[in-house]
Parts: C-alpha cells; sequence; structure tokens
C-alpha cells in the first residue's frame, strides 16, 4: 500500500493486516504511488485499488481466470460509477457511444 500523504487513518488499520506493506510519500498525485508500488511489487499478479474505489467481491477472482484463459500479461476492466444524480455511468459504455 502505497500512503500518498493522505490524512486519515487508513494507513494505521492495513498496516494491522499480515503481508501488508506500508509506504509513505508525500501527496505526489497519481503517477508516483502507483510507480512506488510497482518498484515494490511481488508476485505473480498485480492489481492496483485507489482510495476511492471498491471491487466487486469476484474481481480478483474473475481478473485472474480472464488473464490465464486468454494468456494475457494484460487486462484492463470496465468501471462503473456513479454521478452526482446517483446515476449509474461506465466508462466503456460512453467510450462504445462516443466512437459510433
Amino acid at each position: 500500500m502505497v500512503y500518498d500523504g493522505s490524512e486519515d487513518d487508513t494507513a494505521a488499520r492495513i498496516t494491522r493486516l499480515p503481508g501488508i506493506c506500508c509506504l509513505r510519500q508525500r501527496h505526489m498525485g497519481q503517477g508516483a504511488p502507483r510507480n512506488l508500488g510497482l518498484s515494490y511489487a511481488r508476485g505473480d499478479y498485480l492489481a492496483t485499488l485507489d482510495s476511492d474505489d471498491l471491487w466487486n467481491p469476484d474481481f480478483l477472482e474473475r481478473a485472474i481466470s480472464a488473464l490465464e484463459e486468454l494468456e494475457a500479461d494484460v487486462i484492463c476492466c470496465n468501471f462503473h460509477s456513479l454521478a452526482p444524480d446517483l446515476t449509474p455511468d461506465s466508462f466503456l459504455e460512453r467510450e462504445r457511444a462516443y466512437m459510433m
């Protein structure tokens, strides 16, 4: 986990979990903490999750299955967000509509 200048108590809660390494740095935007995290990452798979994101409970299982089934090195996933009026919004659906 990269703690990018946040001022909440996430780091204190996360570091109590086994196997979690917490790296701290001053706030530097999105790229810097990702690069720092990548430089420390170990293992067969890497997934990113920002503090304002949520994964579906089966996300990692489905992502790894897709990687293995497709024999791919990387996958890109859709995301859904809630607009200010709480209307669901999907990035890929917007891109598809834009391309048509």
